[in-house]
């Protein structure tokens, strides 16, 4: 979905439990202002789904900890219950764009810069 978006830290860390309260604070701030950043530029958006798969067993595929914050609008699917155990089935695996460039996978993005500066927000 259009500004579905990704925040990552700097910290190389697996697993969300494995973050330090401090880095937690700052992507649950960075959730907030990117929440209102897609709001004042998108104003079909009406709700939000919030992500994070924590270990393989969870559907984790990448293994540095990142928060997937997933704009939605009225109809974007039949029947929006049950949130994010299937936000929008047909579009799981999107491509992703980072500085204008298609990435297929957060692995890709991550093998092409490493550890990202402080905390990103990747939006596709």
């Amino acid at each position: 979905t259009e500004h579905h978006t990704l925040i990552i830290p700097k910290r190389h860390v697996a697993d969300y439990f494995d973050l330090y309260q401090p880095e937690r604070n700052a992507i649950e701030a960075m959730l907030h202002d990117q929440r209102q950043s897609i709001l004042d530029h998108d104003p079909a958006v009406t709700g939000f789904n919030i992500g994070i798969n924590a270990g393989a067993s969870a559907g984790q595929t990448v293994f540095h900890v990142h928060v997937h914050l997933i704009p939605r609008r009225d109809g974007d699917v039949e029947n929006p219950r049950g949130g994010v155990r299937g936000v929008i089935p047909n579009k799981q695996g999107t491509e992703m764009f980072v500085v204008g460039q298609k990435y297929s996978r957060a692995k890709d993005i991550h093998d092409k810069y490493g550890d990202y500066p402080e905390f990103c927000a990747l939006t596709w």
